[in-house]
């Protein structure tokens, strides 16, 4: 069945993920891939328990009167082949997230995978809830679910918010990000999370004044503000001091990948919390 996701008004691309189960898998990877395109405006939606040839049939006429992509994660090996056919036939771009993993699998292991859908352990229902609670909870979305999160990022724009969330929740933490702004007040909930699941993040001026003309120069925009040394600094300093404020840690994300910015995240909040455990 379809879970369409709030559509935008004018996407420049739709995506279908499709799967014989859940649907989260599929979605978690395009989401994942999408964070490497920012600036593309897309609408998702999950189709779930995809088990028959009508359900394919149906599936393919659908995205091809709306103009979509598919991109799924059928796990019998039928059902891949009759999606590969139907989305020929129809002219429709289809990426098989699942088959080419299965038969590198299947070589290596030298038998044949089970071919039933919904496979899935406790460890990986739990990272695929995590990340579609991040992504729900992404720049700032939802604030009401924040007392829900296990880790809260706060910083300015381009600090790493996102692409660290998304890390963290792959890893099955519940993680959200709230944008830190000049002039603006957080959302009230922020102030009632744990201080000790409330990371800021900070970074070098310089080096954030280089990654937003970057960005301001790929939006073909023009915000003086937003790129000017000084602002910068200003926006920064008001991030350390909500942290200090707050006892809130601080990381500081200069010139570190980010599974570095996370590990040291995830170390932060863990300590805390056994250093809490024995008060």
């Amino acid at each position: 069945m379809f879970k369409p996701d709030p559509n935008p008004e004018h996407p420049d691309a739709i995506l279908f993920a499709v799967s014989d189960a859940t649907g989260e898998t599929a979605r978690h990877a395009l989401q994942a891939a999408l964070t490497q395109f920012s600036d593309v405006n897309v609408e998702l939606k999950t189709i779930s328990e995809i088990r028959t040839p009508a359900q394919i049939e149906t599936v393919v006429a659908e995205a091809a009167q709306v103009g979509a992509v598919i991109a799924h994660t059928l796990v019998v090996g039928q059902m891949r082949r009759l999606m590969d056919q139907h989305t020929r036939e129809h002219g429709v771009p289809a990426i098989d997230l699942m088959g080419p993993v299965l038969a590198c699998l299947e070589e290596v292991f030298g038998r044949a995978p089970a071919g039933r859908p919904g496979l899935l352990d406790s460890e990986s229902i739990k990272r695929a809830e995590a990340m579609s609670f991040t992504v729900k909870h992404d720049d700032g979305q939802r604030p009401q679910d924040l007392p829900q999160a296990e880790i809260v990022l706060v910083g300015a724009s381009r600090t790493s918010k996102t692409p660290i969330s998304v890390y963290l929740s792959y890893h099955g933490w519940r993680a959200a990000n709230i944008p830190i702004t000049l002039g603006a007040d957080p959302p009230k909930e922020l102030f009632e999370v744990n201080p000790r699941r409330v990371i800021g993040l900070t970074i070098e001026p310089v080096r954030l004044q280089m990654l937003r003309r970057v960005r301001v120069r790929h939006l073909g925009v023009n915000l003086p503000d937003y790129t000017d040394l000084s602002m910068i600094r200003l926006e920064l300093m008001h991030v350390l001091e909500l942290c200090h404020e707050n006892g809130w840690r601080v990381v500081n994300v200069t010139d570190r990948s980010v599974e570095e910015a996370a590990v040291e995240i995830i170390n932060l909040v863990e300590q805390r919390s056994r250093f809490a455990s024995y008060r």
